[in-house]
């Protein structure tokens, strides 16, 4: 069963303002009022949210037993390198 934000952000963060700060994100602003009441800032709140959404993607990834996780394991670990391979013999016959 996925976890909600709240639930990923209680386990890792311990709270909402520890995982924007964590992420350099603000809650609020200060911004000059006469009642002197802080502004939520919708920009971090909103960044923050995108970047929950994709570590809930991640372990849903994670947790998935039908996934398969090798789709790009070549690559990441050289894999056939074909074009890797295939880049230094564009030469013209000459030899060093």
């Amino acid at each position: 069963m996925a976890r909600s934000k709240n639930q990923v952000i209680k386990e890792g963060w311990g709270s909402r303002p520890n995982f924007q700060h964590s992420h350099g994100l603000k809650m609020s602003e200060h911004v000059p009022t006469a009642s002197l009441v802080p502004v939520v800032a919708p920009e971090d709140i909103e960044e923050g949210n995108l970047i929950l959404d994709a570590y809930m993607r991640q372990d849903d990834y994670n947790d998935d037993p039908n996934a398969s996780h090798s789709q790009n394991s070549g690559e990441a670990q050289g894999g056939s390198g074909g074009a890797a391979k295939t880049a230094n013999t564009g030469r013209s016959g000459a030899r060093n």
